[in-house]
């Protein structure tokens, strides 16, 4: 059997926490950090797939562990979903232009959470097995190419 997602949870709010753990936990691992550094940190040693991210912390806020992670080429491709209290046009924007792929406002429902995690991690499925797909069809290409090349150069040795 497949090992489940991981999703990485960041909120200072240990409700807020609790709440989200709730709701994904029977679906998918969940990993919890309490802030900013504690969450690049749980980045950098756990393979994870998605990360719901508050904006408003202590230290590091929501902005810049987006941000750190978007620039870290192994973690670039994680979609990171906001969470926040934060409702403005200028908060959504900024979030979107650090690399969030959605946001969302608190307080949550159960099941927006579920269908917006469940959309994300869909996506990132099928984008690694387009990526999978392309280098497979790539390889081949290469080795037509690499054939082609090596039969034309025995071809062209055996001429007068």
């Amino acid at each position: 059997m497949l090992q489940p997602e991981t999703i990485l949870i960041v909120d200072d709010s240990q409700l807020n926490n609790a709440m989200l753990s709730d709701i994904l936990s029977p679906h998918y691992r969940v990993i919890i950090a309490n802030n900013g550094s504690s969450a690049l940190h749980i980045a950098s040693l756990e393979r994870i797939n998605m990360v719901l991210l508050d904006i408003m912390m202590p230290g590091i806020d929501g902005y810049a562990v987006c941000h750190s992670l978007k620039s870290i080429p192994a973690l670039a491709e994680i979609p990171i979903l906001f969470i926040s209290a934060l409702s403005t046009t200028s908060d959504i924007v900024h979030a979107f232009k650090t690399g969030g792929a959605d946001y969302f406002t608190k307080p949550y429902q159960a099941e927006e959470v579920q269908a917006r995690v469940g959309v994300h991690l869909r996506l990132q499925r099928s984008k690694a097995e387009i990526q999978t797909l392309l280098t497979q069809s790539m390889n081949g290409v290469i080795a037509i190419i690499t054939d082609l090349l090596t039969s034309q150069s025995g071809f062209a040795s055996r001429m007068p």
